[in-house]
């Protein structure tokens, strides 16, 4: 029992570290709207997150395994969001000027009780100023659209 709870400790650390859908998300709102709403963004995946681990521990994936047609209905809600997500990226109008989170180029969100912030919001306040250009975002806006409806038609054939 105790290896088996180690093992899917490790395994659920390491899925939730590789970047996927989620990261694109956090990045896109980043990108899109500033610090603070990928501050809230990531708050979102990672409870997200903490839901699924804790309904696969708890046994819903071995039922979800069980169930063909609950996994393929779970399956295809989520390639649906995905691809919507990637739709939404793509019909996105450029917006031009400063982000309007950020005063004089600098971003002023502090998250409470924190000192830190994660890596990648410190990283992306250094690139602020080149993200503002409604020609780069733009770009980003475009390559994060079809990332994910590539992840979404993905799973949407995967099969069990």
């Amino acid at each position: 029992m105790r290896t088996a709870v180690v093992t899917f400790t490790l395994a659920a650390v390491v899925i939730v570290l590789l970047p996927g859908p989620d990261t694109l998300v956090v990045v896109r709102s980043l990108v899109r709207h500033g610090r603070l709403r990928a501050v809230l963004t990531v708050g979102g995946v990672l409870t997200g997150l903490a839901v699924w681990v804790a309904a696969a521990a708890l046994g819903l994936s071995a039922l979800l395994r069980a169930s063909e047609n609950g996994y393929t209905a779970l399956r295809v809600v989520g390639a649906v969001y995905l691809v919507w997500l990637g739709v939404r990226s793509l019909r996105a109008r450029s917006v031009g000027g400063a982000d309007p989170l950020l005063v004089d180029g600098v971003d002023t969100v502090v998250v409470p009780g924190r000192r830190g912030h994660a890596a990648l919001l410190v990283v992306a306040g250094r690139v602020t100023g080149w993200m503002n250009d409604p020609r780069i975002r733009r770009r980003l806006e475009r390559v994060t659209g079809v990332i994910l409806i590539g992840f979404g038609l993905r799973l949407a054939v995967e099969r069990a």
